[in-house]
């Protein structure tokens, strides 16, 4: 199969707010990762809501760092993480903290990136 290599670069923001997701959200990742040239892509993973307590499970903890090692970034909301009362010092240290899931999901949009919510 031929890999999708016509952008100029392949964009993505995947959002994930719902816990019982992840596993949908990780299989559409690496079949997405599966299709490009990962070279020419940014791809984002962006999670809130209950979905920022996927990032704590250690059954996950693999195939999240499976994602990074192929240059996808792992973002969670401050503000859920501050709802949930989640501390910096509990995630993997791969995962990078966002102000605001929204404002972010916004702006990934405004810059051109595909929208995806499994």
């Amino acid at each position: 199969m031929n890999k999708i290599m016509n952008f100029e670069v392949f964009k993505v923001v995947f959002h994930v707010d719902e816990i019982d997701k992840w596993d949908r959200v990780i299989a559409n990742v690496n079949n997405l990762l599966k299709e490009i040239d990962v070279s020419n892509a940014h791809i984002i993973v962006i999670a809130n809501a209950q979905a920022v307590k996927g990032y704590l499970m250690p059954e996950k903890y693999h195939a999240f760092r499976n994602l990074v090692q192929q240059n996808v970034t792992l973002n969670i909301c401050h503000n859920s993480m501050r709802g949930l009362d989640i501390q910096e010092h509990q995630l993997p240290d791969f995962v990078r903290i966002v102000s605001a899931a929204v404002m972010e999901l916004v702006r990934k949009q405004h810059e051109g990136f595909a929208y995806i919510k499994p």
